[in-house]
């Protein structure tokens, strides 16, 4: 599978607000083999990291694969969400050269790594040294201290409500896009108001 992806959900949404963010951890990805993206929870990481996947996923012969973390409540199951079994008395780093050893050139993507953070550390550490070809990108409410890692902080997207409900302050075309999105979804704003901005 050239360029593909695997394990990503399809997306239902558009994705606005975010085209310069996608840009930046694209260009780490670039230049990184690790690059984490680090922000409060519910910030948007996990859409970041499926759309900057979608966007580099050409740029790799074997595509991105992504590993879903948040279910993963023993961190000694970490390699499992991965595919990957480890076998008694054989280094993880040994059985992940050997696992990956037929991909070319591979993007993995780590979600939602916060509450196990060290394995997903000790993970990345090992595929890194193992692994030539394989880059990682992981989300995480905060970094995993990994040698060589760079770090991407995601804050919110600016959309302030100052005085009432109705008057809404928004700084940026793709800010208002995004607030147009949710709230025809919701019904929760006045356009009204917001058109005497």
């Amino acid at each position: 599978m050239t360029g593909g992806l695997r394990g990503f959900p399809a997306v239902l949404t558009s994705f606005i607000g975010r085209d310069e963010a996608v840009r930046d951890v694209a260009g780490l990805l670039a230049e990184c083999r690790l690059v984490t993206v680090t922000g409060p929870g519910g910030v948007g990481k996990t859409r970041l990291a499926g759309e900057v996947a979608r966007h580099v996923a050409g740029r790799f012969a074997d595509g991105a694969w992504l590993a879903e973390l948040a279910a993963v409540r023993d961190p000694a199951q970490v390699a499992a969400a991965l595919g990957i079994r480890e076998q008694r008395e054989v280094p993880l780093a040994d059985t992940l050269a050997r696992v990956l050893a037929g991909q070319q050139l591979l993007l993995l993507v780590l979600d939602n790594c916060e509450h196990v953070i060290g394995a997903a550390a000790e993970l990345c550490a090992g595929l890194l040294a193992a692994c030539d070809e394989v880059r990682v990108l992981a989300t995480s409410r905060e970094p995993l201290a990994v040698a060589g890692e760079a770090r991407y902080r995601l804050g919110p997207v600016t959309a302030v409500t100052e005085g009432t409900a109705n008057a809404v302050k928004i700084p940026s075309r793709s800010s208002l896009a995004l607030v147009q999105q949710d709230s025809l979804k919701s019904g929760h704003l006045a356009w009204s108001a917001m058109r005497k901005m």
